[in-house]
């Protein structure tokens, strides 16, 4: 059977920074699952449900809630994994050329995989402090929005950049 070849032109290449944040990515979900799993019988019964902004506890629900979380997590996981194969659907307000088409994809790539990594990453922490009855760090909160934005930030200017 012969090897297909995809030019990575349309598709943007796969960086060794995507290939290392798609494997964080995975390791994070895959590692919440059994973490629950495996500690499933020391989980309260009641663990928090929702915390408002600053990472307060505002809510209470039952320990069967946390595979809502984990549904999320892993839709929101496979549906980034899916649109990061198509650059080209996105709208990146940059006119792409034949000259700068892998340029731009490989950024929005690259971007695409990062944020995934920042939201799986936060979804574990959630589940965990939830696990543990715990609220959310206010900073941890703050932080995550500084590393969605900032990395979204600079991947844009790149992407500008390599136009």
């Amino acid at each position: 059977m012969a090897k297909r070849v995809v030019d990575a032109s349309l598709y943007g290449k796969k960086t060794t920074f995507s290939k290392i944040t798609n494997l964080i990515s995975l390791l994070s979900v895959v590692g919440i699952v059994l973490y629950i799993v495996i500690t499933w019988k020391n989980i309260p019964d009641m663990i928090p449900g929702h915390y408002n902004i600053v990472g307060e506890i505002d809510k209470y629900s039952s320990k069967n809630s946390i595979w809502i979380l984990i549904v999320v997590q892993i839709l929101l996981f496979t549906m980034m994994s899916v649109l990061e194969r198509f650059p080209n659907i996105w709208n990146t307000g940059v006119k792409i050329t034949e000259e700068n088409r892998e340029r731009v994809y490989t950024n929005l790539r690259n971007m695409q995989t990062y944020l995934k990594m920042m939201i799986m990453i936060y979804f574990s922490y959630m589940t965990l402090q939830s696990i543990a009855g715990e609220r959310l760090n206010s900073i941890s909160v703050f932080t995550f929005l500084i590393l969605i934005f900032g990395g979204m930030s600079i991947f844009l200017v790149k992407i500008f950049k390599n136009r």
